[in-house]
């Protein structure tokens, strides 16, 4: 019989009604907080590489010339690097270990490709690129027995400058090279591909120096913190202060300029 059983409202249920309003505040389109927040919905790589060469080169800027942003980056390091690695051998014969600590003592010296440092001032330059650029990469190079090293191995530090973001085809094999870096079919990293010379370099245009050379992933270690899933290459530290740092660095010189013209009034 109709009214012979209470509605569903009356029994407590809660009815579905229309939402009015977004469930999460940041969600809401309205006011003037929410109509002038303009935000992307690019992908981890998309984002990540989109003018990246311009934000390298403002974090550079920076660094060189803005005192805090210079005293930023030599903290993280020194924070981060320390001492440096240090071995502790483990053999059980105490000659051994003798043996395997000189012959990296031997090492740290001779560890530079480049041959400006040591194995030590390497880490501190990888991990100056790797805050202040966003990455670094690190080269093993292989050395032949008779080129007189005490071990016939050297690294070399490498800005990521060397790796092109620009550089992103499909392979014949089925893979594909995504911001310089090549993946297999099964989306493993198998080579880099590096520019043989800076591109930033007066000398680009000479010896090839814009061609790639593709190096096996096993002899390079790219160093970078990943963001977010898939992300493949990094992204400077500084880039989310980096306006900010610019638009103080101009208030202080506006001030400045402002207090010596005031002098010269009052002078006047």
């Amino acid at each position: 019989m109709k009214g012979a059983y209470p509605s569903l409202a009356q029994r407590g249920f809660v009815m579905p009604t229309r939402l009015k309003a977004a469930a999460y505040e940041a969600a809401s389109s309205a006011g003037a907080r929410g109509r002038s927040w303009q935000t992307s919905g690019a992908g981890p790589n998309a984002a990540a590489v989109q003018n990246l060469p311009l934000i390298r080169s403002r974090a550079r800027d920076a660094i060189r010339n803005d005192p805090w942003a210079k005293t930023a980056i030599a903290r993280l390091v020194s924070n981060t690097i320390g001492t440096g690695i240090q071995p502790h051998p483990q053999h059980p014969d105490p000659a051994v270990r003798r043996q395997q600590k000189q012959l990296w003592d031997d090492w740290v010296g001779e560890s530079d490709a480049d041959g400006l440092l040591d194995f030590y001032g390497q880490q501190t330059l990888a991990a100056r690129a790797f805050f202040g650029d966003g990455e670094v990469l690190v080269r093993r190079r292989l050395r032949h027995p008779d080129d007189g090293l005490s071990v016939p191995l050297q690294l070399q530090v490498m800005e990521g400058d060397l790796l092109p973001v620009e550089k992103n085809e499909l392979r014949p094999d089925g893979g594909e090279i995504i911001n310089g870096v090549e993946y297999d079919a099964d989306d493993r990293r198998v080579a880099y591909h590096l520019l043989r010379r800076h591109p930033g370099e007066y000398n680009r245009m000479t010896g090839g120096g814009l061609m790639t050379v593709p190096v096996s992933a096993d002899d390079v270690a790219h160093v970078f913190q990943p963001l977010r899933a898939g992300q493949v290459r990094g992204v400077p530290e500084l880039s989310t202060v980096l306006l900010r740092l610019h638009s103080l660095d101009n208030f202080d010189d506006a001030v400045l300029f402002r207090q010596e013209i005031s002098n010269l009034f009052a002078g006047f």
